[in-house]
């Protein structure tokens, strides 16, 4: 399906792991993140890389040349660790590891609409690694602006910002002044430790997620007549609410339902 809007796929996947000296009979109680190898890093290059050379060539270019794949392949492997960025004009695929909220995620963000290919070719070749925990497809704008605080960005853009609320943003002088309060924006995305608080639409879950919801949550979602759910692959679990990605069209009404539906948030 043809796109005309820019989108973005975001996959996280949890990365803890058990304290020496635990209770074994309980190693999931005490939990500590640790340091991803270079060779883990490889391993998603390995992976990226072949997607990205299946692309059109425009999705390398630069300017008035192109990204130089096999030499950021070959600095990765004398370094022996992967940077974690492939950055065009026309595409950017970021791999990073957040030990704040313990986990890893791999972004493939478009910058011209359709440039990253079918969005299964990547969902498949990445949800095979290590403790795959959440997936989903964003409109690129809409996302970004949902969750912009700071009043200069919209400025700058020159975005409109009346309709949104705004609040002290708490900074000493001459720093202080106002932000934009995004705490109720049904597009908003809150990040918790080991897993992304996100309305979207498609969605995938992977068995990790289920561990940081209440029991049965999987069962309500599949159950609910507000989205269609399927198996994906391995388990993971996918989740449709519309035919096309939430943006300024899909009603707050409706977003929050899903978010209620998905994380037991009650809107405000």
């Amino acid at each position: 399906m043809v796109r005309i809007t820019t989108q973005e796929l975001i996959m996280t996947f949890n990365i803890e792991t058990t304290v020496a000296g635990e209770n074994k009979k309980n190693p999931t109680t005490v939990v500590r993140p640790r340091h991803i190898s270079g060779e883990t890093s490889l391993q998603v290059m390995d992976i990226v890389v072949p997607l990205i050379q299946k692309l059109d060539k425009e999705a390398l270019r630069r300017g008035n040349s192109y990204f130089n794949l096999k030499r950021a392949i070959s600095k990765a492997r004398k370094n022996r660790e992967w940077d974690g960025q492939f950055m065009s004009d026309n595409l950017f695929v970021l791999y990073i590891e957040d030990s704040r909220v313990n986990f890893r995620k791999v972004a493939i963000h478009e910058r011209i609409p359709n440039i990253a290919g079918d969005w299964n070719d990547w969902l498949c070749a990445l949800c095979g690694l290590e403790r795959f925990t959440q997936a989903y497809i964003c409109d690129t704008e809409y996302s970004r602006w949902q969750n912009v605080e700071d009043i200069t960005r919209f400025e700058d853009a020159n975005k409109d910002h009346s309709g949104y609320k705004k609040i002290p943003n708490n900074y000493p002088p001459p720093f202080d002044g106002d932000m934009i309060d995004i705490t109720n924006n049904p597009g908003r995305i809150i990040t918790h430790d080991r897993w992304i608080e996100v309305v979207a639409s498609p969605m995938w879950f992977g068995n990790e997620f289920w561990r940081y919801m209440k029991h049965g949550k999987k069962e309500e979602i599949i159950s609910s007549s507000l989205v269609n759910c399927k198996e994906f692959l391995n388990g993971i679990l996918e989740v449709r609410a519309l035919d096309h990605c939430i943006d300024e069209t899909v009603s707050p009404d409706f977003q929050n339902l899903l978010r209620q539906l998905f994380y037991d948030v009650v809107p405000v």
